[in-house]
């Protein structure tokens, strides 16, 4: 087993539900039922994998990590447009 194409795996999955939650965001042009810190914390830790990652020779997660720490940036900056 590939330990790093399970953990990309899961990572993979973090970000689809990271994107669909910028969807919505979009969509929706509020933020309810969120505490906006929990998500800040999320692309902090995906910000620190990125290195890790690279270090320990997961290529893949490293990529897909990236991914999922694009949604969660783009995430922040559409609740910063849309606050209130």
């Amino acid at each position: 087993m590939n330990v790093d194409l399970v953990n990309s795996g899961f990572e993979a999955v973090a970000a689809v539900l990271a994107w669909r939650s910028v969807f919505v965001l979009r969509r929706d042009r509020e933020v309810r039922g969120l505490y906006w810190p929990a998500v800040a914390w999320s692309g902090v830790w995906s910000l620190w994998n990125g290195p890790y990652y690279l270090a320990v020779g997961h290529h893949y997660s490293f990529v897909v990590t990236l991914v999922r720490e694009a949604a969660t940036l783009t995430w922040l900056a559409l609740l910063w447009r849309f606050r209130k």
